[in-house]
């Protein structure tokens, strides 16, 4: 499969394309979860959230904002809430937090430096 982009997209363009991305992550780290591909499957969901985020601070935000949170669920997440301020959104800072961990073994350095351990918990 190939995709060819002739010209660059406008920046209006941009939520559509990450929650596309978010969806495929999402769905890709779904199986991998399901077939018990750990740690892939945190990697997928990691940039599943990370995706969909981004696609909605999309509208509040540059490019460049955007690209300056680099992979970093807990800033990208900060920037969320200060942008949609509603109290109920604290009930997933520790889901985002402990999800933001799985960006460390996106290559395995860390992992063969420091050694990991992880559950599977399907509920």
């Amino acid at each position: 499969m190939t995709t060819e982009v002739t010209q660059p997209l406008p920046w209006i363009e941009a939520e559509r394309h990450f929650v596309q991305r978010a969806l495929q992550y999402y769905t890709a780290g779904r199986f991998a979860t399901l077939s018990r591909q750990f740690p892939v499957c945190g990697n997928l969901l990691h940039h599943a959230v990370e995706l969909a985020i981004k696609g909605a601070l999309c509208r509040n935000h540059s490019r460049e904002q955007i690209c300056l949170m680099k992979h970093n669920l807990r800033k990208i997440w900060r920037s969320f809430k200060s942008v949609h301020q509603d109290a109920r959104l604290v009930e997933f800072d520790a889901a985002v937090s402990g999800l933001n961990k799985f960006e460390r073994i996106r290559y395995p350095d860390d992992v063969i430096k420091s050694g990991m351990q992880g559950t599977f918990a399907l509920f």
